[in-house]
């Protein structure tokens, strides 16, 4: 199950359950959905997920690189060890940023976004 909530230009993600082959369609609706609202700013809480696989990997690199490329973030919040295992084995994490809690990911945002547009 997947939790879309707004606030301006940012939104939140929240994922429940098994992230996978069967779930990611609705992952990629709510991604549209968030885009098509204008959205730029992005945290996907995956602390609810009780199983992650390569489609959900795929799915999430694919999202990062759409928002990118509009100039916006994606911060990952994650707390499961596994979770992070696997995000530090695939190489992921050196792409997304991970974060062991919303409030540490919405601080971070901010920050991200600053060096981000000096860098341009």
């Amino acid at each position: 199950m997947i939790e879309l909530s707004e606030n301006g230009g940012s939104a939140l993600l929240a994922i429940n359950g098994e992230f996978d082959l069967a779930s990611e369609p609705q992952f990629v609706a709510a991604t549209k959905a968030a885009l098509a609202k204008g959205c730029s700013n992005y945290i996907v809480d995956l602390d609810g997920v009780t199983y992650l696989d390569g489609r959900a990997l795929a799915a999430l690199l694919s999202f990062f690189k759409t928002v990118s490329a509009a100039g916006g973030s994606v911060a990952i919040v994650t707390s499961n060890a596994f979770h992070r295992r696997l995000f530090s084995i695939t190489g992921i994490d050196r792409v997304l940023s991970l974060f062991e809690t919303r409030a540490q990911a919405s601080a971070a945002r901010p920050a991200h976004n600053r060096t981000r547009a000096r860098s341009r």
